[in-house]
C-alpha cells in the first residue's frame, strides 16, 4: 500500500473513532446508532386497537409485563428501515401532545423496540434525553420476536407503510 493510501486509511479510522458512536444522522433526524438489521417487513406490528389483547396473549405465554418510563438513550432499535415522512409527521403531532397521551412503545427485557420504532424515533428527535413511556416484556428481543410473530393479529408493513400478508 502506498504512503498516501496508508495516510488516507489512518484518516478514515481516526474519523470513525472520533465520531459519536451513539448517534446516527438520517437526513437531519437523529437516531440511536446501530440496530439488529431486521427489515420493517419482518417486524410484527401490533394494531393499536389490539394492544390489550396482545398483552393478554403475552401474559398467557408466561411473560411478565410492566409499564414504565425509560430514558430514550436506553432504548435500542431492532428494525433497520424507517419512513422519514412518518417520523416527521409524528414529531409534529407529538410536539403538541402531553407525553402521557402518546401510546407506549413495546420493548424487550434488553430494551430493544419491538413495536413503535417510528414513535421512538419521533420522541427521540424531540428530546434525546427524555423519558419514554414503554410496555416492557420480560423476554429478550429474539424470544419476544418469535412469540410476537405467533400473535394472530400481528401485522407486517413495508417501509412505505404498505400492509403485506403475514
Amino acid at each position: 500500500m502506498s504512503k498516501l493510501a496508508n495516510l488516507f486509511m489512518a484518516y478514515v479510522i481516526i474519523k470513525k473513532l472520533t465520531q459519536d458512536a451513539s448517534l446516527m444522522k438520517m437526513n437531519s433526524m437523529i437516531l440511536p446508532g446501530g440496530n439488529m438489521g431486521i427489515s420493517r417487513s419482518q417486524m410484527p406490528q401490533i394494531p393499536g386497537d389490539k394492544m390489550q389483547d396482545y398483552i393478554s396473549f403475552l401474559k398467557g405465554t408466561g411473560l411478565k409485563i410492566s409499564t414504565r418510563l425509560l430514558p430514550s438513550s436506553k432504548l435500542k432499535l431492532t428494525q433497520n428501515e424507517y419512513n422519514k415522512e412518518k417520523v416527521l409527521k409524528l414529531m409534529k403531532a407529538y410536539d403538541k401532545m402531553r407525553r402521557s397521551d402518546i401510546p407506549p412503545i413495546i420493548v424487550s427485557s434488553d430494551n430493544f423496540v419491538l413495536d413503535g420504532s417510528h414513535r421512538f424515533a419521533a420522541l427521540h428527535n424531540l428530546d434525546p434525553n427524555g423519558q419514554i413511556n414503554v410496555v416492557q416484556v420480560s423476554a429478550p428481543i429474539r424470544e419476544l420476536l418469535n412469540i410476537s410473530r405467533a400473535y394472530p393479529f400481528a401485522q407486517y408493513r413495508t417501509v412505505s407503510d404498505k400492509k403485506i400478508a403475514a
